[in-house]
């Protein structure tokens, strides 16, 4: 028998589990970001709106800039829409319109008052003002 084969006879199965559990622990610290953190981060990115790339280039085209709060607003209209059951909402923020897909959180399309004024929405199943 050599030396390692003796040294692993007389490690208890307690210390080969605490070996264990250790450098997994390591090895997952060095690989991952931490539970709850990562979690976190990819809650917050599942909630979060996304623009489209349609949205994105009409907000571009018109340089309509969005501010944080108002993108918290339009993300608080899109939760009271899911509350409701809405799958297709008209978000009417400020001076601007959006339409939303909401179980996908994105953003289909935006557009401003003089585009939006006098016009008809379809395809829509509810409408939020926020």
């Amino acid at each position: 028998m050599n030396i390692r084969e003796s040294a692993l006879r007389s490690v208890s199965i307690t210390q080969a589990q605490d070996a264990y559990r250790n450098n997994r622990t390591r090895q997952s610290a060095e690989n991952t970001l931490p539970l709850e953190e990562s979690f976190g981060s990819v809650l917050n990115r599942e909630q979060e709106l996304h623009f489209s790339g349609h949205a994105k280039s009409r907000l571009q085209s018109r340089g309509i800039q969005m501010t944080d709060l108002q993108m918290k607003r339009l993300n608080s209209a899109k939760s009271q829409a899911q509350e409701k059951g809405i799958r297709e909402s008209l978000i009417m923020l400020d001076n601007l319109a959006f339409i939303v897909n909401v179980p996908s959180n994105t953003v289909i399309t935006a557009m401003d008052r003089d585009e939006h004024e006098n016009k008809v929405f379809t395809n829509i199943d509810g409408a939020v003002i926020a």
